[in-house]
């Protein structure tokens, strides 16, 4: 719900144990994901997720993108 601009860039860092899943809400594309989802599974792992236009994000780092 926040109004980002596009170039805005969000950086996710998983600081515990487990698996943090970047999903995009309903009609929100988040692109270099595979099945809508980025997974990063290991602790201290980051990721950014870069706005490209409205409702379109890229989601870059060490995430189990598409291969």
């Amino acid at each position: 719900s926040v109004a980002f601009a596009v170039g805005d860039r969000v950086d996710i860092i998983m600081l515990g144990s487990g698996t943090t899943s970047v999903t995009g809400a309903s009609g929100v594309t988040v692109n270099g994901v595979n099945g809508g989802t980025g997974a990063i599974a290991a602790q201290y792992a980051a990721v950014s997720c870069v706005k490209l236009a409205t409702n379109t994000w890229v989601l870059m780092g060490n995430h189990g993108g598409v291969s």
